[in-house]
């Protein structure tokens, strides 16, 4: 006997749109009708499985990328699924033409993967290059150091900020990460010949600059050279 429509199983709307998004990206080419029903099954359950990869296959294509991280980002926040939101703010740190937008995504994927993966190595590195992208902004430079104690990798920190003045930063941010680059030197490595290098190359830029007149005095008086000393104390009385 046929079923009647009461013995028929009953109507799920995110199955309906998941089914009605294949056959729009499989079969009629329909990417961006794909997309949308996609997007329509997540708002009938989030987190439906073949809703989402549905839309992760979508990513492969250039000129839907931004719309679709727009719904899997979010998607997968709500989720809990941080490893699954770290990948795709990578993609969009990928396709972002914007340096400032670029800084901050990879600050936000820094916290991710410090607070909600634990991985603090993987952090600095995305600290290190939200700041390359964007060196005027200096707030992260606290995030940085305090990431660089942690992992002990005070050499990669150093050196970032080292490749970061070699590409050319404006005056007073010059002068700020000269400064933090030689006290680390000194106070994090111990290679006090490279901090008085850094130090003088920030009096290249500002030969009054106190900061790095004051830590070049200590530098040099460590060093009980005459010579060095009165060569420093001079150029606090130019």
């Amino acid at each position: 006997a046929m079923p009647t429509c009461g013995q028929m199983g009953a109507f799920v709307p995110a199955d309906f749109h998941v089914r009605l998004g294949l056959v729009r990206e499989q079969e009629l080419s329909d990417l961006e009708g794909a997309l949308v029903a996609y997007r329509a099954a997540l708002a009938e359950e989030a987190g439906n499985p073949s809703a989402l990869e549905g839309l992760e296959r979508l990513l492969a294509h250039d000129d839907l990328r931004a719309q679709v991280l727009d719904v899997l980002e979010p998607a997968y926040e709500a989720l809990g699924q941080s490893r699954k939101q770290l990948e795709l703010m990578k993609v969009r740190v990928e396709i972002s033409r914007d340096a400032k937008e670029r800084s901050r995504l990879l600050d936000r994927m820094a916290s991710l993967e410090e607070d909600k993966l634990g991985e603090h190595e993987a952090a600095l590195h995305s600290r290190t290059r939200a700041f390359e992208e964007w060196p005027e902004q200096q707030a992260g430079l606290g995030h940085i150091e305090r990431l660089a104690d942690r992992t002990q990798r005070w050499g990669e920190a150093v050196a970032r900020l080292g490749g970061v003045l070699e590409r050319g930063v404006s005056g007073d941010s010059a002068l700020a990460i000269g400064c933090l680059r030689a006290r680390w030197l000194h106070e994090r490595l111990g290679d006090s010949a490279a901090a008085e290098v850094a130090l003088r190359a920030v009096l290249a830029i500002e030969p009054t600059c106190a900061p790095a007149l004051d830590r070049l005095e200590t530098l040099v008086r460590a060093s009980g050279q005459a010579s060095r000393i009165v060569e420093v104390l001079d150029r606090r009385l130019d």
